[in-house]
């Protein structure tokens, strides 16, 4: 009872409020409040399928989050991406929880471009497991889309789980559904000003922003805000060989902080005197 009681004040704190895998990110987006509907990354197997379509490089990534310094709040991904001859295809595992109850979602997604414009689909197997209440499992699915309206603009748009997927007959208990809309203007090569609004469709909606600096072609500085709750974010970027590695902070008045660790690996990257959302 003793360790329940955590998930419990979470849970009720946030209102249950996109705790789930689409809040697994990446170091990058979590940086960023998780302003992440427009970026383009390897990550984008997480956040937004449909943006998935503008990356160039095969990656394999992996990823570790603790929130809050407790234990039942852990979460761990892996992923990897390869281009293919009609877009980019990726594959994701993720898990968030602990002992008492705890999440598995395996994915498989593919984003296709067409010159500005971009779209995406991902299904997922969800398996939702809770002591004393037993395990149910469901098919989850998302799509989304990316559009660059000009050379520093663009937009993006992203549905998790618009199948509306049952978990329990018990009063209709459906898993999340939530929707972003964003906007990222980047006016020069080192700077990325990122814009979202995330409605879970159960609850009100909250905005994220989230700046990107590029202090040197290797060496990123990130940070964030975002609404209901109120979070404060910051997180650093370092680009080492074919090694991306992502840390972010997240803060909140009452609660102690969390934090991210992702690493990616690009077998051919090379790395660019630019940074690209």
């Amino acid at each position: 009872m003793r360790s329940l009681l955590p998930l419990v004040f979470f849970f009720i704190h946030f209102q249950v409020f996109a705790q789930v895998f689409n809040g697994f990110s990446g170091g990058r987006s979590d940086a960023l409040s998780k302003a992440d509907v427009i970026l383009s990354d390897e990550f984008s197997i997480l956040n937004n399928i449909g943006a998935l379509a503008w990356t160039e490089e095969k990656a394999f990534f992996t990823g570790y989050q603790n929130q809050f310094f407790l234990p039942e709040l852990n979460t761990i991904y892996f992923g990897a991406i390869i281009p293919i001859q009609y877009g980019v295809a990726g594959i994701s595992l993720a898990r968030f929880g602990g002992d008492l109850y705890q999440e598995t979602l395996l994915g498989f997604g593919i984003g296709h471009k067409i010159r500005t414009a971009s779209i995406g689909f991902k299904i997922n197997y969800l398996q939702v497991s809770a002591e004393s209440l037993g395990t149910q499992r469901t098919w989850v699915a998302e799509m989304g889309g990316k559009m660059l309206l000009r050379k520093d603009f663009a937009i993006g748009a992203h549905i998790y789980n618009l199948n509306r997927a049952k978990l329990a007959d018990f009063q209709d208990e459906r898993h999340p559904t939530i929707m972003k809309v964003g906007a990222s203007y980047f006016p020069n090569k080192n700077l990325i000003i990122n814009l979202q609004t995330t409605k879970d469709i159960d609850f009100e909606p909250s905005i994220q922003a989230g700046i990107e600096y590029a202090i040197t072609p290797k060496i990123i500085a990130r940070t964030g805000v975002s609404t209901k709750p109120f979070l404060n974010t910051f997180g650093v970027g370092f680009h080492w060989w074919n090694f991306k590695l992502d840390y972010a902070l997240q803060t909140h008045t009452d609660l102690q902080p969390s934090n991210t660790f992702s690493i990616c690996y690009q077998p051919l990257k090379k790395i660019k005197k630019t940074s690209q959302n």
